[in-house]
Formats: structure tokens, sequence, C-alpha cells
């Protein structure tokens, strides 16, 4: 959405709450509303950053003048508490600048004041504990993980921390390039456009799961004559994130992942990975379907090219996945593909997908597993599976135990 288009948007927004302001006329205010946001407060094609200023003038237009409809009322709490979501520890909003700012501190403390949830005031007492918005019993707050049914708006989130991990995910809308936002320990690793080549049409989601031990969602949508399914997977206190793309059609496997402002990188020798820097934190990225080792290789390459990391895969086969592994905590020492097998026979690469990551000998390590084909009974490291994808901890004794399958 060009600037041009928001500026028309926060005109009418304006226009529409003056006539409810001043003559009482609700019928702007509730068409305006239609056209933005959905009945339960799922913004249709409104950025992210422009969520704060709109809220912010509609919780004041129902302050000025009382008599708003329940259901706007609700509508707007809905949208509100999507704000919350898609809102870092120090109030910031996703894919927009960071840091504290007064003017959205205010507006999210105005916002859990009148909230008839107080769940959502419990989230910003914990980012500003002098805020003092807690009124009565503390409630504990929502949780931080969700997805929308019919849009690819989703945050992966294990918690509400200042030190915590997320993994923002915006592609509503025909033709809307896909933003990310990845984050460990607080800090930003990945934001911007995750892009690929050719013009993307309109996403939808087809899978999003959430609990204890993983969140992960998957969408699709066609880029020219390329049908591509994205898969995130944030690995809950593991300080792991996964970001792959399953092409099917015309070779091309390419993908670009941005890196967040800020952030330098360096080779890391002897192996086929990027480490990302912010001060003294680092984070490393891995290229799972290429070997660990530098050696020259037709199956791909892991690039920086400008501000964005490129990950390119052999453009070879009907069905292609390029899968590629953030660690922002200890670095995997190694990893590797996996034969899989079916029936006994080894699976082409555009039927199946295996990867196992160490961490060290002797240490915990990761089976990332991924069905390109219609799923079947195969074996991967030894561990049968149906799954479509699966994740599952790779134990010293050569045990498998799920993290996360899909089916």
């Amino acid at each position: 959405m060009n600037l041009a288009t928001i500026g028309i948007i926060a005109g009418s927004l304006e226009r529409a709450c003056l006539a409810w302001e001043t003559e009482g006329n609700f019928d702007p205010l509730s068409r305006w509303l239609s056209r933005q946001v959905t009945t339960d407060g799922c913004p249709k094609l409104l950025a992210i950053e422009d969520w704060g200023p709109s809220i912010h003038r509609l919780h004041a237009s129902q302050g000025r003048r009382p008599g708003w409809p329940e259901a706007e009322r609700t509508r707007v709490e809905g949208w509100f508490a999507r704000l919350i979501h898609f809102s870092r520890p120090d109030g910031s909003t996703m894919f927009g600048p960071r840091g504290k700012d007064r003017d959205r501190t205010a507006w999210l403390k105005e916002g859990v004041a009148i909230a008839s949830d107080p769940s959502l005031a419990s989230v910003v007492d914990r980012w500003f504990p002098s805020a003092a918005i807690l009124k009565g019993q503390p409630s504990p707050p929502p949780l931080p993980a969700r997805s929308e049914t019919d849009q690819v708006l989703a945050m992966l989130r294990p918690d509400w921390t200042a030190e915590g991990d997320w993994v923002a995910i915006d592609q509503r809308g025909p033709a809307s390039p896909c933003r990310v936002e990845v984050a460990g320990d607080g800090r930003p690793w990945i934001s911007g456009d995750w892009s690929t080549a050719g013009t993307a049409g309109t996403a939808r989601p087809t899978s999003w799961t959430t609990g204890a031990y993983a969140d992960a969602q998957e969408w699709s949508f066609r880029a020219g004559s390329t049908k591509i399914m994205r898969t995130v997977v944030l690995l809950r206190y593991r300080k792991v994130a996964l970001i792959a793309q399953q092409e099917e059609g015309p070779p091309a496997s390419a993908f670009r992942l941005p890196l967040a402002a800020g952030t330098t990188t360096a080779a890391v020798a002897e192996q086929r990975s990027l480490t990302l820097i912010r001060g003294r934190a680092k984070a490393r990225l891995i290229p799972l379907g290429l070997p660990t080792l530098p050696y020259e290789t037709d199956k791909g390459s892991l690039s920086i090219e400008g501000d964005e990391a490129v990950l390119s895969g052999p453009g070879v086969g009907r069905r292609r996945w390029l899968p590629m592994l953030l660690s922002w905590g200890k670095p995997p020492s190694q990893w590797r593909t996996c034969t899989v097998t079916e029936k006994s026979e080894t699976c082409r690469p555009e039927v199946a997908f295996g990867a196992r990551v160490a961490w060290g000998s002797g240490d915990d390590g990761l089976l990332i597993y991924r069905s390109l084909g219609p799923p079947a009974l195969r074996v991967v490291l030894g561990y049968q599976t149906r799954a479509r994808f699966l994740i599952g901890r790779f134990t010293p004794e050569g045990n498998v135990v799920p993290l996360l399958t899909l089916v």
C-alpha cells in the first residue's frame, strides 16, 4: 500500500469521525469500518504500522460522543487485540521502526483502559510496569500466538517477555508482498519482504498449529505458473526458526529474505552458513538442503546480496523444497540431508526430503522431514512416518521424539 493510498484512508477516517462527533451521523464510520476491518476486527489491507494511529482516532471518537453501536465497539476491540499481538515488547509494531515512543505507549494504555478484556491490560502492564493500568484482579494474558483463518496474517510467539522470540507473517490481499519478521531474544534478525520470482497471487492459509513445542504456519499462492507453499516454524524455547518454500512448476528455485536494519554478516570458516551480527549478539543462517562443507555443488547456494540473504536450489525437478534454518543460540556444528525410503526404495528429491541437524557429538539434534508429493509411509533415520511434515528431536540414543507433526 503506497503513501497516497494511506493518506486517502486516513483522510476518510478523519471525515467519518468528524461526522459522528459533530453531527451524530454514524453512517460514514460504519462504512469506513466495513471497508477496512472484518466484523471480528481483522484489518483487511491496512499496514500493521498504521493500525495504532487509526485505532487511537477511533478511540478518541468513542470518547468525544457516546452512543457507538455495540457491534462496532466489539469490532474495534478485536482490532486492538490484534495490535497487541503484533506489537513488540517496547510498544513498536512489527515491521516498523523499533524503540519506545510516547505516542504508541499512550495509545496502548488508552486502549486497555477502555477494553472489556482485562487480559490485554496484563500484557501492557508487563511491558510497561509503571503504567498502573490494571483494574481489579489481575488476569492472565491471552495466548501470545495467533493466526487468521482466511487471511495470511500470523504471529508465532511463545510468550510476552521483553527477551522473547517471535515470527510475524503478513501476506494479505491480492498481489501483496509477504512481510516477515523473525526475532530471537528480543532482537529482530529478519524483517521486510520475503520475495521470490514472479508476481504473487492471492495467498491463502492452509495450516496453523500452536502447541507446547512449536508454532507453525503454512500458506500457498501462485507466482506465474508456479505454485508456492511457504512454511514458517518457531521451535519454542529452542532458539530456532525454520523458513521454507516449496515450489511446484517450472524450475526457478530461489527466494530472498531481508535482513533487519543494523544486521551485518560474516562467512563461517569451513561451513556453508552465514553468521548474522547485531552488536555482540550473533545468529546463524543454515541452508538445510546444501552440504555443510563449502565445496562446489550443483544443489544451490546461500549468499548475501545487498541487505538480503538469497537461497537458491538446484532448479530441476517438478517439485522443490528450499529450507533455511535460523539459530540464535548455540549454532549447529553440522547438518546433512538424509535418505528417505518408501517400500525399501530411495525416494527422489521431488518426492520427499529429510535432514538431520547436529549440535555436537552426543548432543541432541533435530530431524526435519518433508513430503513433497502425496504423503505415504516412509522411513528416515530409521523413523517411520506418514506425516506431510515433521520436526523431531533426535536423541543421542538415536530415537526420534516428534515436536511438530502435520498430516
